[in-house]
């Protein structure tokens, strides 16, 4: 395998009227055809664009489209921050399956080690937030010690029932943890089976909160307690 860094170095002129996207379906193809005649594999190594591209990190790679269209395989490594220790790398092309791997750079043994796939790692670190956030342990212990396994009351009140249960505050004020309950919703349905919904009570524009299984059958009669007797 023959390595180059970077691919600007051998870079050469437009051919006359020639675009940027010719000109580098060109070159990219000429160095290809000339090493795939001799049975060797090269690896460019090139620059991404400052401005970043979240729909298709393949958007990122410097110049034109020329240069992805005349490769076999095409990689790239994209993190949000330089002081990242995780990046991301995008895989895609002719003869390989696509894939987004988070790896992250071993200082000890100088390799990049996958960690994941983005979208399996996304799933279990947002399943570990759900797990360990205040605002669930709450809500579904009170569901618990319910009778009715049903719960309602405004924040002020949930926010009160936290620090008996989660033993901390939900959120600074009623406000900021309405926001929290609205951002749990979709996650206390996916992964409870729990129900959120919100009304207005009048007076200052308060809201209660009503908190309840889809699937009440599940569960056997039990005596109701409250939660200020845990």
């Amino acid at each position: 395998m023959l390595i180059v860094d970077i691919l600007q170095k051998i870079r050469g002129q437009a051919l006359p009227r020639e675009t940027g996207y010719a000109q580098d379906y060109r070159e990219m193809e000429t160095v290809k055809e000339f090493m795939d005649g001799r049975g060797v594999s090269i690896l460019f190594v090139h620059h991404n664009r400052k401005m970043k591209d979240d729909d298709d990190p393949f958007n990122m790679i410097s110049g034109t489209n020329g240069i992805m269209g005349a490769s076999d395989t095409t990689w790239v490594l994209m993190k949000d921050k330089r002081s990242d220790g995780e990046v991301i790398l995008y895989i895609t092309g002719r003869d390989v399956e696509q894939s987004n791997t988070v790896t992250r750079f071993n200082k000890d043994t100088w390799r990049w080690e996958a960690v994941g796939e983005v979208a399996q790692l996304a799933e279990e670190r947002t399943r570990a937030a759900y797990d360990q956030s205040p605002v669930v342990t709450t809500v579904k212990k009170l569901l618990e010690q319910s009778q009715s396994h049903r719960w309602s009351g405004t924040a002020k009140e949930l926010m009160e029932a936290g620090k008996y249960i989660a033993k901390t505050y939900l959120a600074p004020d009623s406000q900021k943890l309405g926001y929290l309950i609205r951002d749990l919703e979709k996650p206390l349905f996916a992964y409870d089976g729990i129900v959120h919904l919100a009304k207005k009570t009048g007076g200052h524009g308060g809201k209660k909160h009503d908190f309840y299984y889809q699937n009440l059958d599940q569960f056997e009669e039990v005596p109701e307690l409250k939660w200020t007797d845990i």
